[in-house]
């Protein structure tokens, strides 16, 4: 099934993303132990950042080569030490809350020793848990999506980018590919795009308008996304209430349908703003609602209709800073590995509505703190 959001990300990006993290915690990626069966003390230690090998990667399957060093002292023994290199087979999957993850399946080193092979497989579980939550800190920016509940997940490898799709109604698939070229790629559909506005826009927002005695309410919106433009549809309607000689005279008031079309733009920190680019004419009506309007409506016909064209002004000014509006930002990822605290934040972000999608790129650095 298609996806409703899909995030790509570069082998560069995480293997920046590796070399950034690695100094501030290679403290805890070495372990001292002895092994009484074997009579020895062994020190072990990742001695470089873990490289990620995505060419050579399929499906949800990926490589990594890791640097190590051995140190190896015999009960009453002298030390030896032998730098190791390690090819490890992972996996990458999402859990039932779309959170991006890695495994590994399996650890090989380049050594045809017997004695440090059996060091080695006795250190395996030990080197491979260390490794796993290495792994598990190098985080990505995409998802969650504030207010939108994925049905389905799906990741995969293709031409070396890393693929996270979630989808809305089921399961979900990496159906396309994305430019990566700085280092991620977003990609959010019509129906996602629907939904967020619902969600963050529709939800929130209040869509009474009010001016003296005259109030107009947003009853219902459309919003699509379709041939490279965002459009919104908006039905109105409100009343009218003037104190005449008469008393108190009420009209309703009758707007058509108001189509906007929308820009969208992303800033430095990540927000995804809408905004109108232009809104159709807006046409009023005042329709009597009781005997004081329908008595003034016809002994002053063209005041009213001049009321109905200002109101039809003053809507459509209200409408345009109504519409400035943030649907969606691009999480700041913040994780911690052995006490280092880091976070992953976006830069030189680009937007583009592309058919019935909007794309999103940029890059990412991590950020490194005590």
């Amino acid at each position: 099934m298609p996806s409703d959001f899909l995030a790509g990300v570069s082998e560069d990006l995480l293997n920046q993303a590796s070399s950034e993290v690695y100094p501030g915690i290679k403290s805890e990626l070495t372990e001292t132990s002895s092994i009484p069966e074997l009579d020895v003390a062994v020190t072990w230690a990742v001695t470089a950042a873990p490289v990620f090998e995505l060419d050579i990667g399929t499906g949800d399957i990926f490589a990594m080569t890791v640097e190590c060093q051995l140190d190896v002292t015999p009960d009453g023994g002298t030390e030896v030490t032998t730098p190791l290199s390690a090819s490890l087979t992972c996996k990458v999957s999402m859990d039932g809350d779309g959170i991006l993850e890695f495994f590994i399946k399996d650890i090989l080193y380049d050594t045809e020793d017997e004695f440090l092979d059996a060091i080695l497989l006795a250190k395996k579980e030990a080197i491979v848990s260390k490794l796993d939550s290495l792994l598990n800190t190098i985080k990505v920016p995409i998802g969650p999506v504030e207010g939108v509940t994925f049905n389905g997940f799906a990741t995969e490898i293709r031409n070396s980018v890393l693929y996270a799709a979630g989808s809305l109604s089921g399961d979900a698939s990496v159906d396309q590919e994305l430019t990566v070229d700085s280092g991620f790629g977003i990609s959010v559909s019509n129906e996602l795009m629907q939904s967020v506005v619902e969600n963050t826009w529709w939800a929130d927002s209040d869509s009474t308008f009010k001016k003296d005695t005259l109030k107009i309410s947003l009853d219902s919106y459309g919003f699509d996304v379709d041939d490279g433009e965002l459009i919104l549809s908006l039905e109105l309607s409100g009343t009218l209430t003037l104190d005449l000689f008469l008393g108190t005279a009420r009209w309703e008031v009758i707007v058509s349908p108001v189509t906007v079309k929308l820009e969208v733009d992303i800033d430095s920190d990540g927000n995804v703003t809408i905004e109108s680019d232009s809104i159709s004419d807006v046409a009023v009506v005042l329709s009597p609602d009781n005997f004081g309007a329908g008595l003034s409506s016809v002994t002053a016909p063209f005041t009213f209709t001049a009321i109905g064209l200002f109101i039809g002004e003053a809507l459509q000014s209200q409408l345009e800073e109504y519409l400035d509006q943030t649907v969606f930002t691009v999480p700041v990822i913040k994780e911690s590995f052995g006490g280092i605290e880091f976070s992953v934040t976006t830069s030189d972000l680009g937007i583009e509505v592309n058919g019935s999608q909007i794309d999103i790129t940029g890059s990412a650095a991590v950020t490194v703190g005590s």
